[in-house]
């Protein structure tokens, strides 16, 4: 994952994921109702431009992504001290390419927006923010040098942005610091995601944190493509207005991919020259699948317990991820490779599914094309979820002055959300990327509910291939689970062990 994931990282700096819807984050409890959400994208206030009278007593608990960025320039205070570090270096550890995090302007609106972003913190702080590279590209080299660093207890660095699946050990060694005892950090304003903090969270202990940090890192949420001329060129429905009659589920994708395949080259094979009803990455295209279909792999009950979700609602799992595994069967389903979308690139398929990252590269070819949210399990999931694997960032142990980096890294979050989530959301994502105004609506129905799972902090860093698993597994639903429920309940006890071991819990 780590190897495919770099190579997708190069495209973000040109801008294209989608931000944190993730701060509507999860609705929080496997066990309880879904809270109703309306079906149809309601209109989303333009961003407010000045200081928004008693910005401070505005309540964002419960405000999705979408609801939250009306406020991105209001004038909500981030209660910072007013602390200066005489220029001191503070180190940032990431793993990114090179290039990521801007070291100058260039014209370019969210790259100068970054630029700001950072320089902004520095002028307040009067510090000097030097981001690190770690080189290793792919996962077992990247897992052998984090160990590496902090075990040998030296400083290498201050704040960590962690590549997404390892966060869970780092975790449980006591590599990270509690991030409770800051009161800086105030998950109650709106750049960091609090439900997704809580998810995370343990015996309200909080290890990790998420938010508009790093708004280009936040780019992996998963949306549907369709080609619009193969739609019009056979006759389909107009998929938007699908969407908002609440009709864009998994069995309507069936129906029309079912046997929608044609030999356009008349060849009598299937091969990349062909027309696909769907196209999708092996690996890559249902990575966050589960949660966009309203089942978390891990999650909350009513007392904040941790429960295997996918164990506790088994016929609902069982449902769900055999009509995944039929979907992939069908005629007109083709998978490229692990992590490619050459067919709808090409454009030889109708739907693909894809991270956001993919907007980069349609910008710049001939291919008229629509987003759409992932699709709902059924028509009795009453909204459209989003989901993405965050990366999220840690105050390491073995930073010097760890209240610093608790300030800093909130002055980032803020800055983040006040300068970049603007340029990148409303001028890059849905105007400049966007091909079309009912993608951009359509980029805002599916943010208003964004799903967190708590494996990425509670399971094995393959839980993100538990469903492409299945879709290529002989047996059924309940024998294939029954040999993973083991395994994933004996890593979130290990897990759980080792942060109690932590805090004496």
């Amino acid at each position: 994952m780590k190897q495919r994931n770099r190579r997708m990282l190069s495209f973000l700096l040109a801008v294209l994921m989608i931000l944190p819807g993730m701060a509507a984050c999860s609705e929080k409890n496997a066990d309880t109702a879904e809270s109703p959400a309306p079906t149809t994208a309601d209109p989303v206030e333009e961003l407010s431009v000045g200081g928004e009278e008693n910005a401070d007593e505005i309540d964002f608990s419960s405000m999705s992504f979408i609801e939250r960025t009306k406020y991105a320039n209001a004038a909500v205070s981030d209660n910072l001290p007013e602390k200066t570090y005489d220029d001191k270096t503070f180190l940032i550890h990431n793993s990114y390419a090179d290039g990521h995090y801007p070291e100058e302007v260039n014209g370019e609106v969210v790259n100068d927006a970054m630029y700001e972003q950072k320089l902004a913190v520095e002028d307040r702080f009067k510090v000097k923010i030097q981001y690190i590279r770690l080189t290793p590209g792919d996962w077992d080299p990247y897992v052998a040098a984090m160990d590496s660093m902090f075990l040998a207890g030296d400083h290498f660095t201050d704040l960590v942005v962690n590549w997404n699946t390892s966060t869970a050990n780092l975790v449980r060694q006591g590599f990270f610091v509690d991030l409770s005892q800051f009161d800086v950090i105030d998950t109650t304003k709106p750049w960091f995601f609090r439900d997704e903090m809580e998810l995370y969270g343990c015996g309200g202990h909080q290890y990790v944190a998420t938010g508009t940090m790093d708004v280009l890192s936040l780019g992996r949420f998963t949306a549907v493509y369709f080609n619009k001329t193969v739609r019009t060129n056979y006759g389909l429905d107009d998929f938007y207005a699908v969407v908002r009659e609440g009709r864009f589920t998994m069995d309507y994708v069936k129906k029309i991919v079912a046997d929608f395949y044609y030999d356009l080259n008349g060849d009598g094979t299937k091969d990349d020259e062909d027309l696909y009803g769907l196209s999708y990455a092996r690996a890559g295209s249902w990575m966050v699948t589960l949660p966009t279909l309203g089942l978390p792999q891990i999650d909350k009950d009513n007392e904040g317990n941790l429960i295997l979700s996918v164990t506790a609602r088994a016929e609902r799992a069982a449902q769900i991820m055999d009509s995944m595994r039929e979907l992939t069967e069908l005629d007109g389903a083709r998978a490229v490779s692990d992590w490619g979308t050459e067919a709808f690139v090409s454009g030889n398929a109708l739907f693909a599914v894809y991270e956001l990252s993919l907007l980069n590269t349609l910008r710049d070819m001939d291919l008229d094309y629509g987003i759409l949210p992932p699709w709902k399990a059924d028509e009795a999931q009453e909204a459209y979820y989003a989901s993405y694997l965050p990366d999220p960032w840690a105050i390491a142990i073995c930073a010097e002055d760890k209240e610093m980096s608790a300030v800093l890294l909130t002055a980032l979050a803020a800055e983040g959300f006040r300068k970049v989530l603007p340029a990148y959301y409303e001028t890059a994502i849905k105007s400049k990327y966007s091909s079309d105004e009912e993608s951009g609506e359509m980029l805002d129905l599916m943010l208003k509910n964004v799903r967190a799972d708590g494996m990425f902090m509670y399971g094995d860093s393959s839980y993100i291939y538990n469903l492409w698993q299945y879709t290529a597994a002989t047996q059924g639903f309940g024998s294939y689970w029954k040999a993973k429920q083991r395994v994933l309940e004996k890593t979130m006890n290990k897990i759980l062990e080792g942060i109690a071991s932590l805090t004496g819990d």
